[in-house]
């Protein structure tokens, strides 16, 4: 066998075949044209000037080595397994007298290589740097590289020149076969060359009959323990230096994209010009959707012409409901590049995604639309059912993901933790940096967000704008402490200084809310969360002064929520629901699309819906009364707009329709700063009885901010030294993991557990016996080693049903799953006397092992959440919970 078809760059495929080194090195190269040809096409609209000739030649090159490292035998006999393999004897032949080099890390095996193609000029160095870094090793962590470090970590390097120098004439060969099959295999695709490839590949040829000089150098040198890294050289990784780090981070960024996207068989990027395939009739679907039968213009437009200059980054200011979505689409399409579009909320953004995708009424074509977030992937289930209808086409959900964790598609919908910490430079955070160039950035829900995460999205801010990626904000409610940070870097467009224009927005005139202070509160400030009786009763008074009305209850905690569902159970017959963030997500959903049936089905009953804040993006519901504990004025108004939500009248009644319980335990004050509630207290007082527009509250909000609380000093500023705080301590600051990074902008991370007992009780055939087969599995102690095809042939020989695969599979799972936080889990893992904890499949698995409760507490679990379970072991969730604001669930 010829060696060129022996080395392989990984092991088999779920199809059974093995991919050689020589096509993946094709198909990286092949990535990097892709991604040349689509900055070419969308050249107007990009305007960072370092993507020209050289970072693609330097591109092409670093795609060429980065892998060269995999020419070892130890590798090899890995990706190979069986090593009775008869492709193994060309490999061992190969190698003679070095097989037992021990090199963990293959790209260190790519540097040498690149001595042979590279000199050591800048762009040479940066080359090196990157393919040194594309895999996690030691010098990412320590950002110390050179070529001294680099044989003291790897003693065998040195064996390994010796074998490079000794098989001189091989490896040549070796090489020049390698060029000779890529480009004979990019001059097949002749439609992706997009400059003179045959010139590149004809110098790297010539440099592998000149370059092996310098081996032999690097080889003396080593010996020698002089001048090693002369010949040797790396980028210097260093933010004080004058050379921008963050230009390397996009080259760095590119290399592991193309890396990526080949491994797994994707386009980096769609070959499309966006202007035209993308946004060419978005204004139509928009004024089409939004814009009514006798309105020629949408006021979003209007806008967007008056401002005249899109270059500036900008924040837009306007009511809830009024259209900030469709401004944003406008805005990004006058930009021309890549979307991506940031909110908070999960649940939020899957709305977005049918929103967006639509075949009716949608913005954009669904092929062209990716969601990335932790449970994504349902979505995609979804869609790929409703393909099977005919509407969406068939769905792979693999390639969907793959595609969206690479940024590939021109409209990705995300979290913002997915896109806002590369300022942390966690490992691999240089593949987000390189996509930042390429994008228009939305921001929305921006009040969401504390200090500290205020902090990380600025400090990345910095680095999008330096890198000449665009940004709008998009928020009803503008934190005042935020503009000081922004207001020299964007433009800050308020509709309200816009006289002619704000009468055509949606909501902006219109009263709305009219509010009453309640002087007690809902629970006793104790530790056992026993309701407030003259709190209960109030809210006794106003469901039965408001019957035949919606009615929003929102509390600030889960247990708070528990409490109060409990006890209006027991008082009324009429539907009555709960909804909070540790329900199990099953229920959860179902809950929510009972909820909307019943306020769409004629002479419906009316709706009290006691919840959290996951209301504020789960539930689009017009509710009639707001009762709400108090909250910051920005959270409060927030809550506000869940009320007469989509009415073209104004609110005349003299009758409040949002009512506040003033008076706010330790639950209230472990959430939220004691002197905003304060002042937001101070301010609301003073607009009782008041029907209040959107200019109205955004007023109050500037009131609370701007009020002194002590030492002359106002919220605002209070709030602007925190960040500033928060902002010097991220200078100094990295972490080596995206998870870390992750947990940190969340605060207190959540994490996935399921309970199969309850899949065990499913009337799904399907669903119950693998919930069965996990608790089987776990009660015998066995391994977590099952793949997923002997699950699915585990469980079609039980049920005899043939429609599964692993993403539905994967689908029961989360379906089956609750969101807790981690402190849960650790108090968790201590209690054993009615469950354990155990793993299954990345998620962790409760196991309910007192059979005596088991229908007790599957029930409870269904109806109520975790929590209630919880307290059968004295787990006192309430004390931790105080410490966990759910504005991310």
């Amino acid at each position: 066998m010829d060696l060129l078809d022996a080395l392989r760059a990984k092991s088999d495929d779920s199809n059974g075949g093995a991919i050689l080194l020589k096509d993946h090195l094709y198909l990286t190269i092949e990535r990097a044209i892709q991604l040349k040809r689509f900055i070419i096409d969308n050249q107007e609209a990009i305007t960072y000037n370092k993507l020209g000739n050289d970072f693609f030649r330097s591109l092409y090159i670093a795609c060429l080595l980065h892998d060269l490292g995999k020419i070892d035998l130890n590798f090899q006999e890995k990706l190979y397994g069986n090593p009775h393999d008869s492709s193994l004897d060309t490999l061992r032949k190969f190698f003679k007298n070095y097989r037992n080099l021990r090199i963990k890390d293959h790209e260190v095996i790519s540097i040498l290589y690149s001595l042979i193609f590279l000199d050591n000029n800048e762009w040479d160095k940066k080359i090196r740097t990157a393919i040194l870094l594309h895999h996690y090793n030691d010098f990412y962590a320590n950002k110390g590289i050179n070529a001294r470090y680099l044989f003291d970590e790897y003693p065998d390097l040195s064996k390994y020149l010796e074998f490079m120098l000794n098989n001189k004439d091989e490896i040549r060969r070796l090489l020049k076969s390698l060029l000779d099959y890529i480009k004979e295999k990019i001059e097949e695709n002749k439609g992706n060359i997009i400059d003179d490839i045959n010139h590149l590949f004809q110098e790297l040829n010539e440099k592998i009959e000149v370059g092996y000089d310098k081996i032999k150098q690097l080889y003396d040198a080593d010996r020698t323990g002089h001048g090693l890294s002369e010949i040797l050289k790396f980028f210097i990784l260093d933010e004080d230096s004058k050379v921008d780090i963050y230009d390397f981070f996009v080259f760095l960024g590119a290399l592991r994209r193309c890396d990526y996207a080949a491994s797994a068989n994707i386009d980096i990027e769609y070959p499309i010009k966006l202007s035209n395939d993308v946004y060419s009739s978005i204004d139509k679907k928009i004024k089409d959707k939004i814009g009514g039968i006798e309105r020629d213009s949408l006021w979003q437009e209007e806008l967007i012409n008056k401002i005249g200059n899109i270059k500036r980054n900008i924040v837009l200011i306007a009511p809830t409901g009024s259209g900030k979505t469709e401004f944003a689409l406008l805005w990004a399409s006058k930009k021309g590049k890549k979307l991506i579009y940031t909110l908070p909320l999960r649940v939020a953004l899957n709305d977005l995604y049918w929103r967006f995708g639509n075949d009716i009424n949608g913005y954009f074509n669904n092929n062209y639309l990716n969601i990335l977030h932790s449970t994504a992937f349902i979505e995609y289930v979804k869609a790929r059912e409703y393909g099977r209808e005919g509407r969406y086409g068939m769905v792979d959900v693999g390639i969907k993901q793959n595609t969206a964790k690479l940024f590939s598609t021109p409209i990705i919908l995300t979290t913002p933790d997915q896109v806002f910490l590369t300022s942390l430079k966690y490992y691999t955070s240089d593949k987000l940096i390189s996509i930042y160039p390429l994008s228009t950035i939305i921001i929305d829900e921006v009040q969401a967000y504390k200090p500290e995460m205020v902090a990380i999205i600025l400090k990345t801010i910095e680095i999008i704008q330096r890198l000449q990626g665009d940004i709008i904000i998009i928020t009803a409610t503008f934190p005042p402490y935020v503009e000081k940070f922004i207001k020299d870097k964007f433009d800050i467009i308020d509709v309200s200084n816009y006289i002619d224009i704000r009468e055509k927005v949606k909501n902006y005139n219109q009263r709305r809310h009219c509010i009453d202070l309640i002087r007690c509160g809902l629970f006793k400030d104790e530790d056992n969360l026993e309701i407030d009786e003259e709190g209960l009763e109030e809210i006794k008074k106003q469901l039965e002064k408001n019957r035949g009305k919606n009615i929003l209850i929102i509390v600030n905690n889960v247990k708070k929520a528990i409490r109060l569902y409990e006890r209006l159970k027991e008082m009324r017959n009429e539907d009555t629901y709960l909804l909070h963030s540790r329900l199990l997500e099953k229920e959860k959903s179902s809950r929510i699309s009972r909820i909307r049936e019943v306020e769409k089905r004629e002479g419906r009953k009316r709706i009290v819906l006691v919840a959290t804040q996951i209301v504020e993006a789960s539930v689009d519901i017009d509710f009639d009364i707001l009762i709400t504990e108090i909250s910051p004025i920005d959270s409060q108004i927030q809550r506000w707009g869940r009320i007469y939500r989509n009415r073209d009248d104004n609110y005349t009644s003299s009758e409040p329709n949002i009512l506040i319980f003033t008076k706010y335990d330790k639950g209230t004050t472990a959430i939220y700063d004691k002197d905003v509630i304060e002042q937001t207290i101070c301010v609301l007082e003073r607009k009782k009885g008041e029907i209040m527009a959107h200019e109205d509250e955004v007023a109050i909000i500037k009131e609370v901010y701007n009020t002194k609380i002590d030492d002359n000093k106002t919220l605002k500023d209070s709030y602007i030294e925190k960040i500033n705080e928060h902002l010097e301590y991220l200078k100094y600051f990295t972490v080596e993991k995206k998870s870390h990074a992750q947990r940190l902008f969340r605060e207190i991370a959540g994490l996935q557990i399921i309970v199969p007992a309850i899949m065990s009780k499913s009337d799904d055939k399907r669903v119950s016996t693998f919930g069965e087969l996990i608790e089987k599995r776990l009660r015998d102690n066995e391994s977590d080693s099952l793949s997923w095809s002997e699950i699915i042939n585990k469980i079609k020989e039980e049920t005899q049903l043939n429609n599964l695969d692993e993403w539905y599979l994967k689908r029961i799972l989360y379906e089956y799953s609750i969101n807790i936080p981690f402190f849960l889990l650790e108090k968790l893992q201590r209690n054993s006397s009615i469950f354990r904890i155990r793993e299954f499949k990345g998620y962790y698995v409760l196991t309910i092992t007192n059979m005596k409760y088991l229908d007790e507490i599957i029930n409870e679990i269904k109806e109520y959440g975790i929590d209630k379970m919880l307290e059968r072991v004295k787990i006192d969730t309430y004390k931790s919970e105080i410490e966990i604001a759910e504005n991310i669930i």
